[in-house]
């Protein structure tokens, strides 16, 4: 599955928390709390897998001006890309350009 992915990158998929839990509880979904203006982050530069020893090692770091805001690391997924990729082609055919976030990393 591997050969399947072009490349990583960063991606901030943005949550507004407060309206969440509101929307869950309600049984509307998360449309509301992920889906608004400026909420996907993404970029600038796509790796490709042959500069990335482990995808499943990596330090994430995310500043906000000078301050360190969230620190984690993508060991923190449950799954390997490839694996996700895997469970993906069963249910889904992606085409070019097609971005699977990888969920949250847990804060370290």
């Amino acid at each position: 599955m591997e050969n399947c992915i072009a490349g990583y990158v960063i991606f901030n998929d943005s949550t507004v928390r407060d309206v969440q839990w509101p929307d869950f509880l309600a049984l509307t979904g998360p449309t509301r709390c992920k889906d608004f203006d400026h909420s996907k982050g993404i970029g600038p530069f796509l790796v490709t897998p042959d500069e990335i020893e482990n995808p499943m090692g990596l330090d994430v770091d995310v500043y906000i001006g000078e301050r360190l805001h969230w620190k984690g690391s993508t060991s923190e997924y449950s799954a390997h890309p490839a694996k996700v990729m895997e469970e993906v082609l069963k249910v889904f055919t992606p085409l070019p350009g097609t971005i699977i976030g990888m969920g949250t990393i847990r804060f370290k």
